[in-house]
Formats: C-alpha cells, sequence, structure tokens
C-alpha cells in the first residue's frame, strides 16, 4: 500500500462557515462540521494514542472544545491548524494524566476499519489478496505505533489530518525544515520497518 503524502480533505472554508453559524446560534451547523470532520479527526486521535476505549473519550472532548470556543475562533488562522492544535494538546494532556497499557487490536479488521486503520481498497479483491491487504495493513500500523513522538505527530496530521506542512509547522510550534525533516525520517523508517514485508508480499513497488 503506498505511502501518499498528499491527502485531500474537505474544503475549510466551509468547515470555517459552519463553526461560524454555530457560533452565532445554528445547532445544526455543528452536527454538518462534525460530517465533516469527524471521521479524519477520530482517526488521527485514535492513532495518536493507540488505545481505542482511551480514543473515543477524548475525541468526544475535543468535540466539547470545539463547541466551547467556537465564538473565539480567530478567522485570521487556518480552521484546520487551530482544530488539531487542539486535538493534539487533548492527546498530549490525556497521556500525561493517563499511562494506560491498553493498546489498540490491530489484529481485529472491525478494529482496523473504525479507527482510521483499514487499508483495503473499496472495490473488494480476491479473498488472496485481501489477506495479503490485511496482512500489510496491520504492519503499516504497526510502524506508525513505533515511530518517535515527534516523528509519528507529524505523519499523523499530515496523513489523517490532511494539514499541509505550513499549517504542521504552526501546530507544533516550530520551523518548516524542521517539519519536513521529520517528514522524511518518519517516511524512511517507515519503508526500512516494512520493505520486508513489501518483498514477501510483492508489493515492493508500492511501498
Amino acid at each position: 500500500m503506498a505511502l501518499a503524502v498528499e491527502q485531500t480533505s474537505p474544503e475549510p472554508e466551509e468547515e470555517e462557515r459552519l463553526l461560524t453559524a454555530y457560533a452565532l446560534g445554528d445547532r445544526e451547523a455543528f452536527t454538518q462540521l462534525v460530517g465533516l470532520i469527524g471521521s479524519r479527526l477520530y482517526g488521527f486521535v485514535c492513532r495518536f494514542l493507540r488505545d481505542a476505549c482511551l480514543a473515543e473519550d477524548v475525541y468526544q472532548e475535543i468535540l466539547v472544545k470545539l463547541a466551547k470556543n467556537a465564538s473565539g475562533f480567530d478567522r485570521r488562522a487556518k480552521f484546520n491548524t487551530w482544530l488539531y492544535r487542539i486535538a493534539r494538546n487533548a492527546c498530549l494532556d490525556e497521556l500525561r494524566k493517563k499511562k494506560r497499557g491498553k493498546t489498540l487490536n490491530i489484529d481485529n479488521p472491525d478494529d482496523r476499519r473504525e479507527n482510521g486503520l483499514e487499508t483495503l481498497p473499496s472495490d473488494t479483491p480476491p479473498p488472496d489478496e485481501r489477506a495479503t491487504m490485511a496482512e500489510l495493513g496491520k504492519k503499516i500500523a504497526e510502524a506508525v505505533a513505533n515511530l518517535p513522538e515527534e516523528q509519528r505527530e507529524v505523519f499523523l496530521l499530515k496523513e489523517d489530518g490532511g494539514l499541509t506542512f505550513a499549517e504542521i509547522a504552526e501546530t507544533l510550534g516550530c520551523g518548516l525544515e524542521t517539519v519536513k525533516s521529520r517528514m522524511r525520517y518518519a517516511l524512511a523508517r517507515l519503508r526500512s520497518a516494512l520493505a520486508r514485508e513489501a518483498r514477501l508480499f510483492g508489493m515492493a513497488d508500492k511501498i
């Protein structure tokens, strides 16, 4: 499975419009906003924390913070940058408070699908190819989880959050070149970690 660097996401203008509408009293706008950002936001939180149960609580906490701070959103800022700064800080706060040993069961296809770790294409392949992709998906999830924290958060902000490198730099409060460097190291580690499996599965050209 190719490790794509670029990823499309809903137009920030629409997200900002819905947030503004909610701040002005349109409660339905918040429901629509969550519909736009919920899946990728939850995927980010789950892979950041590596704990599906904990991720659900933190995800809900982030939505509460989003609602409470809607009126304080600085329109000069990018919505994605603002959102993922809130999400990252919430994750870091939770990790500081709790040191849990339970991790996401990446052997369970339902867990992978529900938590953003599913790697099967939308058109169903033959059973043998499904088994191959599921096994490689497991290895990818493990490799991402084992990245050093600074590299992993850049990778997740890019892949799950869909942020640009400039937005990631603003979110993390570090330089653009630092972010790019961390991403390069993250991708190099992932390719190295997955090289053996890719050769075994005959997918070396896809990693």
